[in-house]
């Protein structure tokens, strides 16, 4: 707005840049990440002071299992099981940025997931076999069948007196073996 001849005065509002500072905090963005029901994200420095995590009570609070600490910084990157409150926990860990970030999901989650996989898995090979027992059987009934019913139209008609019947043969199999018999 000009107040006086020469003198302009322009406002600035720090808002918008507030949003973009709080769009772009890793609260926002690591500590609401969600893994599974029972997952978790977090981030701290080397001394275990969480700087985020899913559960934002944690936040400025420092890592109380020394083992899991000293593990994921000593080194570095890798795959870590352990303990936070009571819950048992399966994870991997990286260093990023001077910040040890663990994403990790609780370990009977984990077996309940592979549980039903492993279960639908079973459902699947067990309907796989039963489509290829009932492919194997439509097949076999088709092949062996039209061959009996050959030759026992082929047996009514010398039942019935006519011995100049002959059954073509068409293979060495056990049926041609039989058609040769029958000839």
């Amino acid at each position: 707005r000009i107040d006086e001849k020469g003198i302009v005065h322009i406002g600035f509002s720090s808002l918008p840049h507030f949003n973009i500072y709080e769009d772009s905090n890793p609260q926002n963005s690591i500590g609401q990440t969600k893994i599974g029901e029972t997952g978790l994200v977090m981030a701290f420095n080397s001394d275990g002071d969480i700087k985020t995590h899913s559960d934002a009570s944690l936040l400025r609070t420092f890592i109380e299992n020394k083992d899991f600490l000293n593990e994921v910084v000593e080194r570095e990157k890798g795959e870590i099981e352990f303990s936070e409150r009571g819950v048992d926990y399966y994870g991997i860990f990286e260093k990023r940025q001077g910040l040890y970030i663990v994403a990790a999901m609780g370990v009977k989650e984990v077996a309940h997931k592979a549980w039903v996989v492993g279960k639908i898995s079973m459902v699947f090979a067990g309907l796989t076999l039963l489509l290829v027992v009932i492919g194997v059987y439509i097949l076999f009934k088709t092949l062996i069948s039209k061959k009996i019913k050959i030759l026992v139209e082929e047996l009514e008609a010398v039942s019935n007196g006519d011995l100049t019947k002959q059954i073509p043969v068409g293979s060495n199999d056990e049926m041609g073996m039989v058609y040769n018999s029958f000839n």
